[in-house]
Parts: C-alpha cells; sequence; structure tokens
C-alpha cells in the first residue's frame, strides 16, 4: 500500500525501494513483484530483473496480471 501511495505522489524511485524490501521481507508477495517489474520496465531498465520479477509472481499465484506482463516481455529481447 505505502508503495502504490508513493507512485501516486510521483516517487517511482521511492516507491521502488519500498517494494525490494517488502519483498527481501516476503518473496511470496506476488503483486509486489509485478509492480517493481513494471517499475522497472517502464524505467528502462534490463529486461532480466523483470523477467525474474514476473517467473516469481506466477510460481506465487500472481494470475492474470503476471501473464500480462510475461506477454509484454515476451516481445522485448
Amino acid at each position: 500500500r505505502e508503495a502504490a501511495q508513493l507512485l501516486v505522489a510521483g516517487s517511482p524511485r521511492d516507491a521502488e525501494q519500498r517494494l525490494e524490501a517488502l519483498l527481501t521481507e516476503f518473496p511470496q508477495d506476488a503483486p509486489a513483484a509485478i509492480t517493481l517489474a513494471s517499475l522497472r520496465l517502464d524505467a528502462g531498465e534490463a529486461p532480466e530483473s523483470a523477467r525474474a520479477l514476473v517467473r516469481r509472481a506466477q510460481r506465487f499465484g500472481g494470475g492474470e496480471a503476471a501473464e500480462e506482463l510475461h506477454e509484454r516481455l515476451s516481445g522485448i529481447p
């Protein structure tokens, strides 16, 4: 929730840091992994990091959101 508030406030870097901390504490948090992967893609970072996060989200029940992001990543070399 805090990361979402940071995004709304226009602080994507702060949101990214919060999501990283959250995933360290709760590595099975699929929504956090999806959000962080999306942030990294939007920031133009290397897609490998986002792919690893999407795989994690898929493994832990990320559902349709994880599948959509996986499809988005499939078009990126």
